[in-house]
């Protein structure tokens, strides 16, 4: 299985561009007046960001395409340990100079919905 796909596409990973995000809480814990813990917590949603290799520009369009306006889309691969339907944004998109053109890297956020 692949490291990392998304929306069907193969989503090369550099070798230290991975990481798992703290998970993301659905509700809140507080402390009672005795110091007991209390908590309205039903849900941890998952996170993760990957930073891709400099590749063409053109190689990333159907990628960007494809997770545009916050569309959610099915990931799946090695990284995450199966199939999650996400949320991917590009937080970040360097586009480096090289002879004949540009390459691009981008920095991608997915969150589990």
């Amino acid at each position: 299985m692949p490291f990392l796909v998304i929306d069907g596409i193969t989503v090369p990973v550099s070798t230290s561009g991975a990481q798992v995000l703290p998970p993301e809480r659905i509700g809140s814990s507080a402390r009672t007046f005795d110091g007991s813990l209390r908590t309205t917590i039903r849900f941890e949603k998952r996170g993760w960001k990957f930073r891709t290799p400099p590749r063409p520009v053109a190689d990333w369009s159907a990628l960007e395409a494809a997770v545009a306006f916050g569309a959610f889309v099915d990931c799946s691969g090695d990284a995450l340990g199966g199939t999650v339907t996400c949320e991917v944004t590009v937080s970040d998109a360097d586009l480096i100079p090289v002879p004949g053109g540009f390459r691009k890297a981008l920095t991608l956020t997915l969150r589990e919905i």
